[in-house]
């Protein structure tokens, strides 16, 4: 099917807004410190990121050069990458056992204590779920978990992060599945190699919370796009279709930024006309929303605490732009969460109107300029940070590290690398623009703007670096473009 102008023109607009807007980031960069935890010389992080996408380019020419890869080697790369990955993780589980704080903590004591007395009633935060009704899957999937782990004599923290465990290797998996239907066997075992630049991913394993449950899900729902997509049955494949709708089901019951991926694949279908696929999407999306009606039919009034109400979606806008005069962003990075905007929606009644009126009161306490530049760096903090706010997340009231936890947490070598990498991957994604300009790509780009998407939502909503984390396997979908581009040009000698 040819490109129509109006396709053409969308493509061209998704790559150049995302050289406009990453680039600025990027800039930017340079400009403002990348975290608020520590500072880093950011020259020095961009050489360490020169090296990587060196590193990256030569590794991919190897793969690339191989003429013949056999099921049998693919499956012994696989084999053994799980292996490498799996002990790793292990050591990690063993060596950080850090006390589970903030609120992956409360919800963790929350199933736990619902897991032995069948009631929250007596529990010392049982108004939690009520405040914060988003979390209930996420308590629901402990408390199973942590039922499941008593018939194997496992206590209720490891089973947790066991279940942690498997959902980070499912998401690996799935990576490679995506990967392999888009650039063939090589590029699948590319991304994989990739994955072990992202130290984060695996250091996340001892952390189970939304950010690691749903890791899986974005990744998951363009390979499931794939399929819909190629699917060229005049029957609509309604396991394919209701595979959708249960991985919408959980991204809106487990963290929302993970549909995101969604809205870019379904704007993208509206943009070429693609009504068939279209149909099925919308199918997957009905499927979803009946499975959130039954849930919140379920579940939706079950764990409500008297004298207690839902925060409002309105209470996290606001919080994502703070208050100059009674700032907190020297713990919490800038425009995330802070404990007396918590409490000061709480002493308003959980207001949506107090946050609008509140919000607009700080815009104009900045001004236009300063309120831009503090959204800037906002993201920038965000989007330099190449740990993912792992070493904060490993270190939350652990006062006695051990020699793993203060090399992770505290020493410079592996920040540099992980910033390195960081900006490596943004690289990846405006060069990687920028040649599919020059390539006159004419299809719109539903990878980049489902991350476009992800920036401006992070940008106006309460937010720090770990809420990039389910994004990391799409980060290394982009960059394994990027280097399956370059190579194909450099081989016709286009560029």
């Amino acid at each position: 099917m040819k490109s129509n102008s109006f396709e053409k023109i969308c493509s061209k607009a998704i790559l150049i807004l995302t050289i406009i807007l990453f680039g600025w980031l990027f800039v930017n960069s340079f400009v403002y410190s990348s975290s608020v935890y520590y500072k880093l010389n950011s020259f020095i992080s961009l050489i360490i990121a020169f090296a990587v996408l060196f590193s990256w380019f030569l590794i991919f020419k190897f793969i690339s050069s191989k003429s013949e890869l056999t099921k049998k080697h693919e499956i012994l790369f696989v084999i053994c990458y799980f292996i490498v990955i799996i002990l790793f993780e292990i050591f990690t589980l063993i060596k950080v056992d850090l006390p589970l704080g903030w609120d992956y903590g409360v919800i963790y004591n929350d199933a736990k204590f619902y897991a032995t007395h069948g009631s929250l009633n007596q529990a010392p935060l049982r108004y939690y779920l009520t405040e914060f009704p988003n979390n209930v899957m996420l308590f629901k999937i402990e408390v199973y978990m942590i039922k499941i782990g008593k018939i194997f004599g496992l206590n209720a923290k490891l089973s947790c992060r066991i279940f942690n465990l498997i959902i980070i290797n499912i998401a690996m998996l799935m990576l490679y599945f995506t990967t392999r239907k888009i650039f063939r066997k090589k590029g699948a075992i590319f991304s994989l190699i990739v994955s072990l630049f992202f130290i984060p991913i695996f250091l996340y394993c001892p952390i189970f919370y939304s950010d690691t449950f749903s890791l899986f899900i974005g990744i998951s729902i363009i390979y499931m796009f794939l399929q819909l997509k190629e699917d060229n049955k005049q029957s609509i494949d309604l396991i394919k279709c209701i595979l959708m709708g249960i991985l919408l089901f959980l991204g809106i019951e487990i963290k929302i930024t993970a549909i995101i991926v969604f809205v870019a694949v379904f704007i993208c279908s509206i943009i070429e006309k693609n009504f068939k696929l279209l149909f099925k999407l919308s199918i997957g999306l009905i499927i979803c929303m009946i499975f959130v009606f039954g849930f919140k039919r379920l579940y939706g009034t079950k764990y409500l605490t008297e004298g207690y109400k839902p925060y409002p979606h309105t209470h996290w806008i606001m919080m994502g732009l703070e208050d100059k005069n009674a700032d907190n962003s020297g713990r919490n990075s800038i425009g995330g969460y802070n404990s007396k905007d918590y409490e000061l929606t709480k002493k308003h009644n959980y207001s949506s109107k107090f946050n609008i009126n509140e919000y607009k009161r700080r815009y104009k306490e900045l001004g236009f300029t300063d309120y831009i530049k503090y959204l800037t760096l906002k993201d920038v903090n965000i989007w330099s940070d190449g740990m993912y706010y792992s070493d904060i997340a490993l270190s939350f009231n652990n006062k006695n590290l051990n020699k793993y936890e203060k090399f992770i947490i505290s020493e410079k070598p592996i920040k540099y690398f992980m910033q390195g990498v960081q900006f490596a991957f943004l690289l990846s994604l405006i060069l990687g623009s920028i040649l599919k300009l020059l390539m006159k790509n004419n299809k719109p780009d539903y990878v980049r703007l489902s991350i476009i998407g992800i920036l401006l939502f992070l940008t106006f909503w309460e937010a720090r670096s770990r809420y990039l984390y389910n994004f990391i396997p799409i980060f290394i979908l982009i960059i394994t473009e990027f280097n399956v581009n370059i190579t194909k040009q450099l081989k016709t000698k286009k560029i």
